[in-house]
């Protein structure tokens, strides 16, 4: 089985773009999130792949730290590789964004400025992604930087390969058709592309399935705004824990039997939102209720 891809959620997506704003490199995290770029792709990048007037970018070579075909005793058993992406697919022009060509704009103006002051320590070899003194970055150098934003952000680990994946799940959430999508990721086949992200879509086809409530000729609907979700709160010295058996995820404690009943219905009312058909609440007489709970009726209205 191949293994679950990784996605940052909407909210993770926005707390991350806004940390990248703090960060030297953060122009970089946002440029592969408007275009899915591999890592090597995107630290092999130079200005002349870069087409301002249409506002594109050129997907010519890769970096890589590779295993030295021949290494004597005391050398370096790995060295960095410039090459050319491996297949045709992978070679691609890429469309930019009005809003990422100005930042790389900026992020070159940024650069004119390092010069300036690293004067003849500065190497300028074309590279767009370099440190103050105009030297590329290896991957391993970058993740480093990545995993600082992430922190700084505070939304656990992802690999820099989940920035592609959001990417590819964002562009299919906003319409985005497979071949187009494919032939952006540089991807071999089409049918490559769907079998990759097709599991990332769940909410989307969700969304999607919703408009076919009239395939019959009728609307389904189920009201339980005025309907009350049981609520068991089991008590104790410390307070009150409290969860709903209809959404096993709500679950809170507080100093209180009040407070925490509170909490819980804030909880259901959010999460009552994301339903377009709720589920029905369970009756409070298909419920065990412990020796040390409580059954409360909770209105989410």
């Amino acid at each position: 089985e191949k293994p679950e891809i990784s996605v940052f959620t909407n909210d993770q997506q926005r707390a991350l773009v806004q940390a990248s704003y703090r960060h030297r490199y953060g122009v970089f995290i946002r440029l592969d999130l408007c275009t899915g770029l591999r890592m090597g792709e995107l630290l092999a990048l130079k200005w002349e792949d870069i087409d301002f007037s249409a506002a594109q970018l050129h997907v010519r070579r890769t970096i890589n730290r590779l295993a030295k075909y021949e290494a004597h005793d005391g050398e370096n058993k790995t060295e960095i590789v410039f090459g050319t992406p491996k297949t045709k697919n992978s070679r691609r022009t890429i469309p930019l964004t009005r809003t990422i060509t100005d930042e790389l704009a900026r992020w070159k103006q940024q650069q004119a400025q390092d010069k300036i002051r690293a004067g003849d320590k500065y190497t300028d070899d074309g590279f767009i992604v370099t440190n103050e003194f105009g030297h590329y970055f290896e991957q391993k150098t970058f993740k480093d930087y990545y995993d600082r934003l992430l922190k700084d952000a505070d939304i656990g680990h992802f690999t820099f390969h989940a920035l592609r994946h959001t990417f590819a799940t964002r562009a299919l959430e906003r319409g985005m058709d497979y071949k187009t999508l494919s032939a952006i990721l540089g991807h071999y086949s089409v049918a490559f592309t769907m079998d990759t992200y097709v599991h990332s879509m769940d909410e989307h086809k969700r969304r999607e399935m919703d408009k076919m409530d009239d395939m019959f000729g009728m609307q389904y609907s189920i009201s339980v705004e005025n309907q009350p979700y049981p609520v068991l709160c089991t008590l104790s010295p410390d307070g009150c824990t409290a969860h709903v058996p209809d959404f096993p995820k709500i679950t809170t404690q507080a100093t209180s039997l009040d407070a925490a009943l509170l909490e819980v219905k804030q909880q259901i009312q959010k999460v009552l939102r994301q339903y377009k058909y709720p589920p029905v609440p369970t009756k409070q007489e298909q419920i065990v209720v412990p020796d040390n709970s409580v059954l409360v009726l909770v209105k989410a209205g």
